[in-house]
């Protein structure tokens, strides 16, 4: 995200109307969705690491066979 604040000292309110959309930008990312834990992520990585390693395990057993 980029921010760029401009600010003049004979200008309050575009200092004041800046701030505010800033704030207003902080609140709509506050407002997300927080991202999946660390928890579940490893979950998730041990589950497809599974399925990976029994497809691997097939594929050598059909190639011996």
């Amino acid at each position: 995200m980029n921010i760029e604040l401009t600010t003049t000292i004979d200008d309050g309110a575009e200092v004041r109307q800046m701030m505010s959309a800033w704030t207003d930008s902080l609140l709509r990312l506050r407002s997300r969705p927080a991202r999946p834990s660390r928890r579940d992520e490893w979950q998730f990585t041990a589950a497809s690491a599974h399925e990976a390693q029994k497809s691997a395990v097939g594929r050598a057993a059909n190639s011996v066979n």
